[in-house]
């Protein structure tokens, strides 16, 4: 019932502000009441998104590439995914946990720029950002994780090796990108 009451939510937010639904994703973080929460993620200028819209909202997620040539893959050099996970109880310090567990795994871990949960009221805000070696291939990762008690939703941006940045070119990069296209808005404060 949650879940359905968190889409609903957002369904709405959605048509009440149509300019959103095209240039911008509402993801859930909290509900409570009349109290809401989302995640606003612009879309990226220059990105192709790989899915349409009512695709993204069935699979979970939303991802667009850069160029935005899709015809041929190798030429990609970034990725910018948003996802959600509604309903599903996960705390975002334990997804991101879990996320480098994974990298550190299966990959060999660079480095770790950012690796820190922060604590709000209503909220937990989780940030890890790296540079791991997979295959051979070097990649930089700058995740940022959002959640409420029931919702949780996250963007990833993801830069190639093959782009050309340095890794502190890449962090930055990244970090520029999440803090002018990711916000988050809280109905209380409306």
């Amino acid at each position: 019932m949650k879940k359905k009451l968190s889409f609903i939510i957002i369904f709405l937010l959605i048509l009440i502000c149509p300019s959103f639904a095209s240039d911008q994703l509402l993801l859930p973080v909290y509900k409570y009441g009349k109290d809401i929460i989302v995640l606003s993620v612009s879309s990226p200028v220059n990105f192709f998104a790989l899915q349409d819209f009512q695709q993204g909202m069935k699979q979970g997620y939303f991802k667009y590439v850069y160029p935005n040539n899709v015809n041929d893959p190798s030429k990609i050099t970034e990725i910018f995914t948003a996802r959600t996970m509604i309903g599903k109880k996960l705390s975002a310090e334990y997804i991101k946990n879990g996320s480098l567990n994974e990298y550190q795994t299966k990959s060999k871990v660079e480095k770790v720029f950012i690796n820190k949960v922060e604590n709000f009221k209503k909220y937990q805000k989780a940030t890890l950002a790296l540079t791991y070696i997979f295959n051979s291939e070097k990649t930089f990762e700058y995740m940022v994780y959002y959640s409420g008690p029931f919702d949780c939703s996250c963007v990833l941006y993801t830069i190639l090796a093959k782009s050309g940045l340095s890794d502190q070119a890449a962090f930055m990069k990244a970090r520029e990108f999440i803090n002018n296209n990711v916000k988050l808005i809280d109905s209380a404060n409306q």
